[in-house]
């Protein structure tokens, strides 16, 4: 007689076959279950399933092996064995994603399935909760960049699109949005860049998550932010940049009222910068509701000092032409500052700088006298 939770494997595994919702991801004896027992080329097929569940934990396992067991399984039951997770959950594809030769697996995986069964084993969560797609994006291994080429290779325009653009249910963003943090985060935006059409690739860009917010306003706090940047320069033409920077999230904040208010944002504004030479002061002076610019929210904010110091640094004197533009009450920064009575230190880098111009401009101090 079947026990119970053998039960619970088998229909779980029959309704994917059939076109189910339900995900049942098998391991140990629950495994011997998936194809059944009614005759013998079953019971082989059911040893092939148990030698790559033991593979998979197992970063010496010779990729040859795995690929000789997979040759013997019937194509029409390659998706349910793909299916077998080791203990902690970990598919091929995770193996696949891990271990450095990786690459010569997921090649053959991806050959032998279609672009959506890809995309479906792509998000698949092991008992920690990383797909296998985590893993890869962050593989410091030849191999993961070896494996994202496939990916990449492997789906449609469409299917990319609609995969990154996927709201991860653990993190209310998506998955595009990760790949800013991530160590092969450029890699991915410049094989993106190539395979997608100019429209499809800036709309891509353009997916918002959380708030209303997109990639660029990721990318101000990201670990690796500035050399996502860099990259997104080198694969758009800066006149599609600038009006990327220029999104605003549901609050109507642009990437800069973010990057005015956490910490490290100046790296951000420096990056601008860099790869927009001249273009900083304009993406600045745009303001969110209530006519309240990136200096306004930086007023306001613990990190205003260090915005101020660093703007001083890269824009110079345009920097007085930023103080001076009023919010819909007709402050200035440096006036909501002195209002706001927890900013001290910030009026007296304004006035500090503001004194370092008088003797090239006596009225843009005058301007600031209270």
């Amino acid at each position: 007689m079947m026990r119970k939770n053998e039960h619970i494997v088998m229909v779980g595994c029959l309704s994917m076959l059939f076109g189910g919702s339900i995900q049942v991801f098998a391991s140990g004896k629950d495994s011997v279950a998936l194809l059944g027992r009614s005759n013998r080329a079953s019971e082989t097929l059911e040893q092939q399933i148990e030698k790559l569940r033991r593979f998979i934990g197992n970063p010496f396992t010779p990729v040859e092996e795995i690929i000789a067991v997979l040759r013997q399984v019937p194509q029409e039951q390659w998706e349910i064995v793909l299916k077998i997770a080791n203990e902690n959950g970990d598919t091929l594809f995770h193996w696949a994603a891990r271990f450095g030769n990786g690459r010569v697996l997921v090649r053959t995986l991806a050959d032998h399935l279609s672009g959506d069964q890809l995309v479906r084993f792509l998000k698949v969560r092991n008992g920690n909760g990383n797909t296998s797609f985590d893993w890869v994006i962050n593989s410091p291994l030849e191999s993961g960049i070896e494996f994202l080429k496939v990916v990449v290779s492997k789906l449609s325009p469409q299917q990319l699109v609609e995969f990154l653009a996927f709201d991860d249910p653990l993190e209310d963003e998506p998955l595009l949005h990760k790949v800013v943090s991530s160590r092969n985060g450029g890699v991915l935006i410049r094989l993106l860049a190539e395979k997608l059409s100019k429209p499809l690739f800036i709309n891509l860009l353009k997916t918002p998550g959380e708030e209303g917010c997109t990639i660029f306003h990721e990318i101000v706090q990201a670990y690796r932010g500035g050399a996502c940047l860099r990259t997104m320069a080198e694969v758009l033409r800066s006149a599609d940049l600038i009006n990327l920077l220029q999104i605003t999230d549901r609050f109507g904040q642009t990437p800069f009222h973010r990057a005015v208010d956490v910490e490290g944002g100046e790296v951000f504004l420096s990056a601008v910068e860099e790869v927009l030479p001249g273009q900083l002061t304009g993406l600045l002076s745009i303001p969110a509701r209530w006519g309240l610019t990136p200096l306004h929210y930086a007023a306001i904010s613990p990190y205003g000092v260090e915005i101020l110091e660093t703007l001083v640094g890269i824009i110079g004197e345009q920097l007085a032409e930023l103080l001076d533009i009023p919010n819909e009450e007709g402050l200035t920064p440096r006036q909501m500052a002195v209002r706001s009575q927890n900013s001290g230190e910030f009026v007296r880098t304004i006035d500090t700088f503001l004194s370092s111009l008088v003797l090239k401009d006596k009225r843009r101090q005058r301007r600031y006298t209270l």
